[in-house]
């Protein structure tokens, strides 16, 4: 196969493959924003280093957003920056030197006619009130039953 046939081809699968481009292209670089990704958490990651065992590369190996490397003296470090805060690199740590928490979750607002008739349902002050009244009605007939037995 010729060398052009290769490139057009190369060209057409890029096409239909929008994360085929790389900033170095024969085409020039992706549009800016063509392709927006959102975190979906936010959190932290801790490392004891001193735990660490030499030489392992469990949570390097198995970081599904590569966030985690190894820096000159071998040790693991993570990027903020493309850690999705998905407890990989917790679980695969065999001697649980790695700790991941999550603070926060993004979402979008729900729209859904059903589930906001629902959560009015949930938080409205007619239930908040029914459920106080039902709870400090069992207690009043628990008293009075107690009372009896006494």
């Amino acid at each position: 196969m010729k060398n052009l046939e290769k490139k057009q081809i190369q060209l057409m699968c890029k096409s239909m493959n929008p994360f085929a481009y790389t900033a170095n292209d024969a085409n020039g670089p992706a549009p800016f924003d063509a392709l927006s990704v959102k975190k979906p958490f936010l959190g932290k990651v801790e490392f004891n280093i001193d735990l660490c065992p030499e030489g392992c590369r469990a949570c390097v190996d198995i970081c599904p957003a590569n966030a985690v490397q190894l820096d000159d003296n071998g040790k693991p470090k993570v990027s903020r920056n493309f850690c999705i805060f998905c407890f990989a690199c917790q679980k695969v740590c065999p001697k649980e030197a790695i700790h991941v928490s999550r603070y926060w979750v993004f979402h979008d607002d729900v729209t859904s006619a059903i589930w906001l008739m629902t959560l009015e349902k949930l938080t409205s002050a007619a239930t908040v009130y029914k459920e106080v009244a039902s709870k400090s009605g069992k207690r009043k007939v628990s008293r009075v039953t107690q009372r009896k037995f006494l």
